[in-house]
């Protein structure tokens, strides 16, 4: 079967993560399919922000590898932004498991796996997404996704 192939399954080495406060219409299976055709050690999903102050702002290079990430950064303007669905290789997400407490993904292990020259790429996809992290958004997205705008 080619390794592009629409409806192939990712190797079993792909880790998805979700941050639990997002909803996302973007898709996961080419996501996947590019994790597993790129082989990088995580897979961020990125879209284009106008404002990145509230999100994770994104630096890529021309070949797609993460070169910064920066958690709500102050000031930072348009740009691409992290989205919070992951793909990494089980070998990250050891080093998770081996802190002694909680750790950050975002403002702890993403910055300094990247610092660090580890193979993080971005998956571009500008789909509908929403972050419902606070009362009046998640009452946001009741309205957005009541009026279909999802689709």
């Amino acid at each position: 079967m080619a390794r592009d192939q629409p409806g192939r399954r990712p190797a079993p080495d792909a880790v998805v993560v979700l941050n639990a406060d997002q909803l996302s219409g973007h898709d996961l299976s080419a996501q996947l399919r590019q994790f597993d055709r790129d082989r990088p050690e995580g897979l961020l999903h990125v879209r284009f922000a106008h404002d990145r102050r509230t999100f994770g702002a994104v630096e890529v290079d021309a070949a797609g590898r993460v070169t910064a990430f920066r958690e709500k950064p102050a000031g930072a303007g348009p740009g691409l932004v992290n989205v919070g669905c992951y793909v990494f290789h089980p070998s990250l997400i050891r080093q998770v498991a081996e802190h002694n407490g909680p750790v950050s993904l975002e403002r702890e292990l993403l910055p300094g796996w990247i610092a660090g020259g580890r193979a993080i790429d971005a998956f571009r996809d500008d789909a509908f997404g929403l972050d419902v992290g606070t009362p009046a958004a998640l009452a946001e997205a009741h309205k957005h996704l009541g009026n279909g705008a999802d689709r």
